[in-house]
């Protein structure tokens, strides 16, 4: 039996990290004191985090659901337009209603990697240039367990829109193409680690689900449903902390 790709076994690590990670995370931030210096009136009353909220992501992209489409008729590959792999930059921008709940809008842009249509060719007057990337926005809310604490968890959950674009250059011509259509869902778990009072830093994990539907993925049969599983790490400012 052959052993199966490195990608396959990095996203069970991945994965399995992830997992782990985040649950050990959630524990601690549940058990651990506060970590806020109070505020107020009283010494008693922690600190509450409300207003603006900005914040930055950085990570990487595994393409675990990729729709079936055009298939190549020399025979290169079989999904000639399949992206495996993402390098995301994400902003968030948004408001804390209260200190457990935060509802805001999303942008992301990511860097196209393992680009299925530039692999099975080998003859050097063959060999395509491939580059692409995928454009993630909408809106998202999250759920923070822990606000006042050191270590807070939190669950996220959103939708929006994706655009993604793809090319392919070789040395006497050129195709390329743009995907884009509704993210029904995005699901996301992370955990803020504050490392001052109006600064946070941690790591995240988020699942998208979407489906392409413009005329061009309609025409080439690649509009099935696809998705993203994103790992990376999370920087939220909070501009009011008191």
């Amino acid at each position: 039996m052959s052993r199966p790709p490195l990608c396959v076994d990095l996203r069970k690590w991945f994965l399995r990290l992830a997992v782990s990670f985040a649950l050990c995370a959630c524990s601690l931030g549940l058990a651990q004191e506060v970590k806020i210096p109070p505020t107020g009136p009283t010494e008693g009353n922690p600190s509450k985090i409300h207003g603006l909220e900005a914040g930055v992501r950085a990570g990487y992209g595994f393409g675990l659901i990729n729709p079936e489409g055009y298939t190549d008729p020399e025979g290169y590959n079989d999904h000639l337009y399949r992206i495996n792999n993402l390098i995301p930059f994400w902003a968030d921008l948004g408001y804390r209603i209260y200190p457990n709940w935060y509802v805001g809008a999303f942008f992301q842009f990511g860097i196209a990697r393992g680009m299925e249509g530039c692999k099975g060719y080998t003859a050097p007057q063959q060999i395509p240039k491939c580059s692409g990337d995928d454009l993630r926005f909408g809106l998202n809310v999250h759920y923070h367990v822990a606000p006042d604490r050191g270590l807070d968890p939190w669950i996220g959950i959103g939708a929006g829109y994706e655009i993604t674009h793809w090319k392919m250059t070789f040395p006497s011509d050129t195709f390329s193409g743009e995907f884009s259509g509704v993210e029904f869902v995005n699901l996301q778990l992370g955990v803020d680690y504050r490392v001052w009072r109006a600064f946070a830093v941690g790591p995240f994990l988020t699942f998208t689900l979407a489906q392409y539907s413009n005329q061009f993925a309609e025409f080439i049969g690649y509009h099935g449903l696809h998705g993203w599983l994103i790992l990376g790490v999370r920087g939220v400012f909070n501009l009011i902390v008191d």
